[in-house]
C-alpha cells in the first residue's frame, strides 16, 4: 500500500501507471489493456459510484484503455477530472487500479490519497 500526494478537492489530476515484466523489469506493451480504478472511503463498499445525502462522492471509479507510443512502453494514464474531484469529501480515500485483460483482473496498485479542502469550494 502507497500513500499517494495528496490532492486539491476540485482539482483535475492523473495517475501515470508503469507495467513491467516482472522478471526482467522491461516495460510491456499494454496496448489495448483496460484499467479501471476506484476510490473509496471503505474497501467494503461497492464499485459503482456513491454520493451521499449532501451530494458528496463516497466512490469515485474511472477507466483507461491503453493506447499510443505511452501504452508501448508500459504506461496508461488515468484521468480524475475536476467536474468529478469536486464533490469528493476532504479526508482519506482508499484506492486501487486494476488491469483487465482478456476478462482476467489483475490488481496493480493499491494504496491512499488524501483529499484537501480547496478555499474555492462553494458545495459544488
Amino acid at each position: 500500500m502507497k500513500e499517494l500526494k495528496p490532492v486539491y478537492r476540485g482539482d483535475d489530476f492523473a495517475l501515470e501507471i508503469h507495467i513491467r515484466n516482472q522478471s526482467t523489469q522491461q516495460p510491456m506493451d499494454i496496448t489495448d489493456w483496460r484499467f479501471d480504478s476506484t476510490m473509496k472511503l471503505s474497501p467494503e463498499q461497492p464499485d459503482e459510484p456513491i454520493l451521499n445525502s449532501q451530494g458528496q462522492r463516497i466512490v469515485l471509479s474511472v477507466t483507461s484503455i491503453a493506447a499510443g507510443d505511452e501504452a508501448e512502453q508500459g504506461i496508461v494514464l488515468l484521468k480524475f477530472e475536476s467536474q468529478d474531484t469536486v464533490k469528493l469529501i476532504a479526508t482519506t480515500y482508499q484506492i486501487d487500479v486494476q488491469a483487465v485483460v482478456s476478462d482476467a483482473v489483475q490488481t496493480v496498485f493499491a494504496g491512499s490519497i488524501k483529499i484537501l479542502a480547496d478555499v474555492t469550494h462553494k458545495g459544488a
